[in-house]
């Protein structure tokens, strides 16, 4: 008590601080961490007003105790060293959430006024209030069970293929009396165990951002998260995962969509894993079959999650659309080529721009659907 005392309403600062670092810890680690942290932003927000008083308290403290050579059993110094754990695991969080650079490391209130900043800009409407809003709309969960079927059948099928082989060939008197190669064994088995631990590891795919990369003949091929189609013109060739979470955009150069880093370290690192791939002559047909299998996992995945494409916006003049926890992406009617607004199926759109970009909105409610479809024909562009 008389420490307390001595303290000035220290040891209560740093208590109520601990309780409030250890809420926002906890939905900052967990899935869905954007959502649960924008219930937090109230805690969020006292931390980053209240933190000069939180490491003037900490300073007082480790004064006070090095002066009166305090013991290490002090609950006082015990509560200021779970404090500094906390504040030292929150600060780590900004740059691992958002993928920042290495020699970005940014003290405890910076990365919570990043976060803050961040998640505030996507839950605001990107239109002003100045605009007329003449349809708006969010994207509904997609679960398609053909293709789910389908990849759970193709899945299933190779297991039931390799075990076969394996077993045919150790009934039979041994793979080396039946000429069947020791060394398709070793490629079935790894291609059954390295499947399983796909299927296994979904927790990790919880944490990733999965960008499909298509090494074609030609220029690179980029296909954004949770989108139909890649973007560009090969669709078949090796399939590759990169972990992307920094901000990108797509720039349309001489005919050829480029992805484009924001980022120099970022697009040193994403262009030195890009020379290390070997030359297409290299990806033989059981390579590129090996390669198909490792992406299997994660389709399923992607089905059984759900995908979202976020909400849009359609004023008088822009037709907006935001991916979840992304920057919204603003298309002006005049950008859309005459007509180049297609209905795809009863639930989903599709805008084709003057410069050949393509940009699919779904699945939407019907009504919306054709709403959206009707009011862009109506304000866009036509021919003549």
């Amino acid at each position: 008590m008389d420490i307390r005392r001595q303290l000035e309403g220290g040891i209560e600062t740093l208590e109520t601080a601990h309780a409030r670092y250890a809420l926002l810890e906890k939905a900052l680690r967990g899935r869905r961490w954007q959502q649960k942290t924008l219930r937090r932003l109230d805690t969020l927000r006292v931390l980053v007003c209240q933190e000069p008083r939180i490491v003037e308290a900490l300073a007082r403290l480790h004064q006070r105790a090095r002066s009166e050579e305090w013991p290490d059993t002090e609950p006082a110094l015990g509560l200021a060293r779970k404090v500094e754990r906390l504040r030292s695991r929150l600060e780590a969080l900004p740059r691992k959430h958002f993928n920042g650079p290495a020699y970005w490391k940014p003290h405890l209130v910076e990365g919570l006024a990043f976060i803050d900043q961040r998640l505030t800009q996507t839950i605001a409407a990107p239109v002003s209030e100045e605009e007329q809003v003449l349809h708006q709309g969010a994207v509904l969960p997609m679960f398609e069970l053909p293709r789910l079927l389908l990849v759970l059948g193709v899945f299933a099928g190779i297991q039931f293929i390799g075990f076969s082989i394996i077993s045919d060939g150790f009934l039979h008197g041994g793979f080396q009396s039946s000429g069947f190669p020791l060394r398709m064994v070793l490629i079935m088995m790894s291609m059954h165990m390295l499947g399983w631990y796909g299927l296994l590891n979904i927790s990790h795919l919880l944490r990733l951002q999965a960008h499909r990369v298509f090494l074609g003949g030609k220029p690179l091929s980029w296909r954004p998260p949770r989108w139909s189609e890649p973007i560009g013109r090969h669709l078949f060739a090796v399939y590759i995962r990169h972990q992307l979470r920094l901000p990108v955009r797509m720039r349309w150069v001489e005919g050829h969509n480029q992805l484009v880093l924001r980022d120099d370290a970022e697009a040193e690192r994403f262009a030195a894993r890009v020379s290390q791939w070997p030359a297409r002559k290299v990806w033989s047909i059981p390579v590129k079959l090996f390669a198909m299998l490792l992406c299997l996992p994660e389709l399923l995945y992607l089905e059984l999650h759900g995908r979202f494409s976020g909400r849009y916006w359609l004023t008088e003049k822009r037709l907006v659309w935001r991916p979840p926890w992304r920057a919204p992406i603003h298309i002006p009617l005049q950008a859309i080529r005459p007509g180049g607004v297609r209905r795809l199926s009863r639930r989903k759109v599709k805008v084709r721009l003057v410069d050949g970009r393509q940009f699919r909105l779904g699945p939407l409610d019907e009504e919306d659907a054709d709403r959206l479809v009707t009011l862009l024909s109506q304000h866009c562009p036509e021919w003549g």
